[in-house]
């Protein structure tokens, strides 16, 4: 901070030398993410808990009329859980935007794409419009929409004046559904989560998604940046991609290998 204000500064001192103090390094780890089985395991559960109810076409009465009792673990409850997951795994959001997210601000503006106009966003920036990369996304948005066809998409009896409500359900639903899903990482369990689990598992499946010039329009859609994609996902999938290559190609030493005892 020191060093930003003396660059500040410089512009008024003509000529004058500031101290340079040394900056500070930070210690980066990989952020929590669930692996491809681990992600299609807690949808399963998730819509298991839902009694089946997620993944049926359901109208806005029948949605509506789903069990719902006063605590958390109810029926319509693990709808909106599963309804949440999809909508951050298809078109990579903030935790933040869950509750703000409209039926109004999606519209179908191609065949089988569907385009998200974020009328509200994070510290009041400018609106952003982001769509799907994966083609299953339209199937699921029209279900989604034959449901909520207006007003808020995720837990529409949670009250939005506090601007945490739906997002406190969420990670206490999700928190839930992945113990009981049996899943084991290390990390923690809030939302936060899921949309490294989108990023991560989108590169991953789709390697040329982390060059030029995709990777710019990837990030843009995400309404991230490209350092931040490559310092967080990246670098790390190719470690990964490194390490595994290198064992397919490289023999066991003989000193190695388990040899049979004569008896």
């Amino acid at each position: 901070l020191i060093n930003k204000l003396f660059d500040i500064a410089a512009d008024d001192y003509s000529g004058h030398k500031f101290p340079d103090f040394p900056g500070i390094t930070k210690q980066y780890k990989q952020v929590a993410h669930l692996k491809k089985s681990q992600w299609e395991a807690l949808l399963k559960t998730v819509n298991e808990l839902s009694c089946g109810a997620a993944k049926k076409s359901l109208t806005s009465e029948e949605y509506f009329n789903l069990e719902f009792k006063f605590n958390r673990y109810n029926q319509r409850n693990w709808v909106d859980l599963h309804d949440a997951l999809l909508l951050q795994w298809f078109f990579f959001f903030r935790s933040e935007d869950m509750g703000r997210l409209r039926s109004e601000w999606f519209e179908e503006t191609g065949v089988e794409v569907v385009t998200c106009n974020l009328q509200e966003t994070k510290g009041h920036r400018k609106i952003h419009e982001t769509t799907h990369f994966r083609p299953d996304a339209y199937t699921f948005w029209r279900r989604l929409n034959k449901r909520r066809p207006q007003g808020f998409l995720v837990a529409p009896h949670v009250s939005r004046q506090s601007e945490n409500g739906v997002r406190n359900l969420l990670n206490h639903l999700l928190k839930y559904a992945i113990e009981a899903s049996g899943i084991k990482f290390q990390g923690g369990q809030s939302w936060t989560t899921i949309r490294h689990t989108a990023f991560r598992l989108m590169l991953e499946d789709v390697p040329d998604m982390g060059k030029y010039p995709d990777i710019a329009s990837f990030a843009n859609n995400g309404r991230t940046k490209v350092p931040m994609l490559q310092k967080t996902y990246l670098n790390y999938i190719s470690d990964k991609e490194l390490a595994s290559k290198v064992r397919r190609s490289v023999a066991p030493e003989s000193y190695t290998l388990v040899k049979r005892i004569a008896t």
